[in-house]
């Protein structure tokens, strides 16, 4: 018996599986608001691409969910970026209605 073996009788070489659909679902779920799922769908998306062999719709589901995990990780960065300005905008706004208010 080799190594790789996935039973003891022999003749057989481990294919890793894949699974397309959790990293499909990660991936939708990064698109319609939960962009914390889309850095996840496409680290595993990339892992489940190097992986050779197995089942192909599985591998066309994995692959689908990395492509929405990337969409949902571009999301994410421009919410950042936003939440960024927004904060900046409002302590702006804040501070310049309190310099401007009127002293008794």
């Amino acid at each position: 018996m080799s190594y790789g073996d996935n039973n003891g009788m022999g003749g057989g070489s481990y294919v890793p599986s894949v699974n397309g659909t959790l990293i499909l679902v990660f991936g939708i779920l990064s698109v319609i608001g939960f962009a914390i799922f889309g850095p996840i769908a496409w680290i595993m998306g990339n892992n489940a691409a190097k992986v050779s062999g197995g089942d192909p719709q599985q591998a066309n589901l994995a692959n689908i969910g990395r492509i929405l995990g990337i969409i949902g990780t571009v999301f994410l960065i421009l919410g950042a970026i936003w939440f960024v300005f927004a904060g900046a905008a409002m302590i702006a706004a804040v501070s310049s209605a309190a310099s401007s208010a009127p002293r008794p």
